[in-house]
Formats: structure tokens, sequence, C-alpha cells
């Protein structure tokens, strides 16, 4: 976006509303996207659960506004759909098997190759099959579970997706300080195990003041 527009732009999975489009729209920062041209700042938008025709008309009045108001896509730009299964896992493996079979044309749809040959937007055929795919998903969703446990114990913001990010919020002072750990050393084992943790105040300050 040109850096002189005045839409208030909230942290990372922290969007603040964006009143000239559509309602539940709203914009935040993504350290992905880079600006490299003079005068330009970079962006995310995110929209709110989408559903039918009504839905895809929200994204084109979306991509209108934006276009009007100046802004523009580069390299480092794209898009994603989060899609929702809740728990029915029949459901996520037919999905996995529909994406699978058509995941070229999805990619080529695109113009490019660089979506499918980076590193955020993996080929379920890297997998190996479905059911290899599926199984990564579960377990990826439990380590998420995981390490948003251990995020919220020491940061106030959102715990994000990508490991680039997590690094900039802790390289800026936004995460808890650990001040004692107790350890335990299991014979027949390689490491110690944390049994024990003090954790000092968790840092009162907004996710604007990260570095991206």
């Amino acid at each position: 976006m040109p850096a002189s527009d005045p839409t208030p732009i909230g942290g990372y999975h922290n969007g603040l509303p964006v009143s000239w489009l559509p309602t539940g729209w709203k914009a935040e920062r993504d350290s992905s996207i880079q600006t490299l041209a003079p005068n330009r700042k970079g962006c995310e938008f995110v929209s709110p659960v989408l559903r039918g025709y009504e839905g895809l008309q929200s994204v084109l009045t979306a991509v209108d506004a934006i276009t009007a108001r100046g802004g523009k896509v580069n390299y480092s730009t794209g898009i994603h759909v989060t899609v929702s299964f809740g728990n029915d896992a029949a459901a996520l493996a037919r999905l996995i098997s529909l994406i699978g079979n058509h995941e070229r044309a999805i990619y080529a749809s695109t113009g490019t190759r660089r979506r499918e040959q980076n590193r955020w937007a993996k080929r379920i055929k890297d997998y190996g099959n479905k059911d290899a795919a599926k199984r990564r998903c579960e377990s990826d969703r439990y380590a998420r579970r995981k390490a948003e446990a251990w995020w919220s114990e020491r940061c106030l913001d959102p715990c994000p997706s990508k490991a680039e990010e997590a690094v900039d919020i802790a390289g800026s002072g936004l995460l808890a300080a650990t001040e004692k750990l107790i350890v335990r050393s299991i014979a027949g084992q390689k490491y110690d195990r944390i049994i024990k943790q003090t954790l000092g105040e968790i840092p009162n300050a907004a996710l604007e003041e990260a570095p991206f």
C-alpha cells in the first residue's frame, strides 16, 4: 500500500477493521511481505469467514477497493484460503484427496511456479500420498497446540505461525524471560529433562512495536 495511506494496520494475527472494505475485513502486518519500492508499506488484508456467492462478491469488492487506493502486489505477496472442517476426519481426508488430485491446476492458476516451489505452500504429493498428508496434518495440529500453550505463557500477543516472526518478536523483547530452571538427569537419556521453570513478567507491550 502507499506509505501515505492512513488505513490502520494491526499486528500479526491481530488485525484492525478496515472501514472502506466490506464488513469484517481487517488489515494486519505480515513480515513475509517485502516492500522494496520506496514510499510503500506492507499489509495483509484478512476477510471474515466467507460462504457461497455472497462470499465471492465480497472478495471482488475488496480487491477493487484495494486497487483503487493504490494497493499493488509483488513477488512476496500471495493469497491463501483457510478451509474449516471441525473434527470431521473423513471430511479432512476427502479434502486432501480432492486437492491432491487437482493441485497442479490450482498452482498453475497463479501464473507462476513460485508458490508451488516455496516452503509455505507444499504440495500434498510431497508427503507421498493423501494418507501420509493426513497423518502429517494431525501431527502438525498436535505440535501447534503445544507451541500455542508455550507461547501463551510468555507473550500477550497471538502465537505466530512462522518461525521467523517468532524470532523477531523474541528479539524485540516481547517474551517473558526464563528466570529459573530445574532439570533432571536420567541415566541412559541423551538430554536432561526440564521438570520446572519460573518465568518473569510478560512484557506489557503491543505487537506494533515488533520490527515488522
